[in-house]
């Protein structure tokens, strides 16, 4: 009975606390016109929408090293043959693709679009050499040894088909707001501007993995890009939340893109981490459709186009490349870097 009654006293003391009090202000959940409003700026800036531009399918020259029989080629299979190859120039062609963009309205009535990409991919390549090894065991031994190389060298295409990849970037909209003076107080204020017109405010940098889940892929941690005698690095992560560098988890003013002129080439070095080294690597740069190979996860990147352009650094493990038999999975990281381009 006792707490009954005090039950009863809680509900009476809170129906008299917030008798006559205004109702919390309604979380922001954006309207269809919002909706309409955004997508339509997104349409205007398609560039931000275009995370497509990073398949290439012209081939370009790849470098790769001499092809060679290790001890770890021997466990491979059960069986006794193992092709390796080399190859001399690559492609990327994309097969199919689909998005999920969802906006996200806040209740600091802002706006977070979600564009979650899946790509299947056709990844191309003209091998120039071929070896055939024979491996046997030696009476009396555990161990399988070589015992027979078989070359050729008549050259051709490959191709591996629907490798899939998977990735997000965000684009932040705030809406147009208006100086206003209080006559009250004189003070200025800012109220948003109705009807409510969107504007786009910042983007995030994209990443990219293939293939989408289950597989360990390479870490890039830093990318740093040279020009007119300044680096600038763009960090993987940074738990400083007073840093104002480039970070991949976070969002720029699309006025504070990095800035190139057309024409121009910038020297750009990937740093690689985690159990994957850069020495097992091939490294690729795109921009504005044109594919570059990245030597020792570095090079020259011919800057093209004008207004914002996406830059894309790409790390993928060369096993994929040098095996045929048994063949080894296209796994690779993407970065997605807008720019603006005078």
């Amino acid at each position: 009975m006792k707490k009954i009654l005090l039950s009863l006293f809680a509900v009476v003391a809170i129906v008299l606390v917030t008798c006559g009090n205004e109702p919390p202000e309604e979380f922001f959940e954006g309207t269809p016109a919002d909706d309409s409003a955004i997508i339509k700026v997104l349409e205007q800036n398609a560039i931000l929408l275009n995370t497509y531009d990073q398949f290439v399918t012209a081939y370009i020259p790849t470098a790769m090293d001499t092809c060679v029989f290790k001890m770890e080629d021997m466990y491979f299979r059960e069986d006794s043959t193992i092709i390796k190859q080399h190859i001399n120039s690559s492609a990327l062609r994309l097969s199919d693709t689909t998005r999920f963009r969802d906006l996200w309205y806040a209740k600091d009535t802002t706006c977070t679009v979600y564009l979650w990409d899946t790509f299947t991919i056709i990844s191309e390549y003209h091998w120039d050499i071929r070896y055939t090894g024979l491996y046997f065991y030696p009476p009396g031994d555990t161990d399988r040894i070589i015992d027979t190389i078989l070359v050729d060298t008549t050259g051709g295409d490959d191709s591996t088909d629907n490798v899939a990849a998977e990735g997000l970037k965000h684009i932040f909209f705030e809406p147009k707001r208006e100086a206003k003076v209080d006559p009250e107080t004189g003070d200025t204020l800012y109220p948003i501007k109705e009807p409510r017109e969107w504007v786009l405010k910042k983007v995030s940098y994209g990443m990219y993995y293939f293939p989408n889940k289950g597989t360990e892929r390479p870490t890039i941690s830093t990318i740093y890009l040279t020009h007119g005698g300044i680096t600038d690095s763009i960090l993987y992560t940074n738990v400083d939340t007073t840093y104002t560098g480039h970070v991949m988890n976070r969002f720029r003013n699309v006025d504070s893109l990095f800035e190139f002129t057309t024409g121009e080439s910038i020297s750009v070095s990937l740093k690689v981490t985690g159990t994957i080294a850069d020495s097992v690597c091939l490294f690729f740069a795109t921009c504005n459709g044109n594919r570059k190979q990245l030597v020792n996860a570095t090079g020259k990147v011919p800057i093209s186009g004008k207004g914002i352009v996406n830059l894309y650094f790409t790390a993928v493990l060369e096993s994929y490349y040098y095996y045929k038999k048994p063949e080894k999975p296209y796994v690779a990281t993407v970065w997605l870097i807008p720019i603006r381009v005078k």
